[in-house]
């Protein structure tokens, strides 16, 4: 009867159906617009991610910025330069160099009068003519000796000739002093013009009370009454 066979067939359809167990691929539209669909979610969900609220500006931030203050007006005074340590040292020492007096011409050593002159003379003692290299300043023993300049007591020494001599170099000279009873300087001493270096005695030699004194300029001997002079 038709009434019985219409729920049988259905059954019959569902078991047929059920025994395939085959699948119906969706259409290549309805793929597509599931993919745009999809990567667009996706893309309004990292950029919400990324996105970062905005940071509002501290007001102490924001200061107007003001315009560069102008230089101040330069000075039309001219500036005053200061010269070098140096260049102040050596100015300074010509200004005391003008100022200080001048050394003094050279003294005399002792007072008296000259018994044998410079250069070639008539030996006292051993009668031949030899060279004298100074002058004999006929003192009595014991007789002061003066420095004629400030110098440098350069030695102090006995010559067989001249007996004990003190050497002084100082004003431009190298000046003997021999025939000398004492020193009274020792080697080294500064000593300042007018100062007693020693006292007048006798030499081997020049067996009487004088003061040999000898004057060299440089390495040459010079006349000491020329020099003395000049000081007269």
């Amino acid at each position: 009867m038709p009434s019985k066979l219409w729920p049988d067939n259905i059954f019959a359809e569902l078991r047929r159906l059920r025994a395939r167990r085959t699948w119906t691929e969706p259409r290549p539209v309805y793929v597509a617009a599931g993919l745009v669909i999809t990567a667009a979610v996706l893309m309004l969900v990292v950029v919400s991610g990324v996105r970062q609220p905005a940071v509002p500006v501290p007001p102490a931030l924001l200061v107007r910025q003001e315009a560069p203050a102008e230089p101040a007006a330069r000075s039309e005074a001219p500036a005053q330069v200061l010269p070098a340590p140096e260049t102040a040292d050596k100015q300074g020492a010509t200004r005391e160099a003008a100022v200080a007096p001048r050394p003094a011409g050279p003294l005399r050593p002792a007072a008296g009068a000259v018994k044998q002159a410079f250069g070639w003379q008539l030996h006292p003692l051993y009668g031949d003519w030899r060279y004298h290299p100074g002058v004999d300043i006929a003192v009595p023993a014991g007789s002061a000796v003066k420095a004629m300049w400030s110098g440098r007591v350069a030695d102090v020494y006995g010559d067989p000739r001249y007996g004990l001599t003190v050497v002084v170099a100082g004003g431009g000279h190298t000046v003997y002093y021999g025939s000398l009873a004492a020193a009274k300087v020792d080697k080294n001493q500064q000593v300042a013009a007018g100062t007693v270096i020693g006292t007048a005695g006798e030499a081997p030699a020049e067996p009487y009370p004088h003061l040999h004194l000898a004057v060299k300029d440089g390495d040459k001997y010079i006349d000491p009454q020329e020099v003395l002079a000049k000081s007269e």
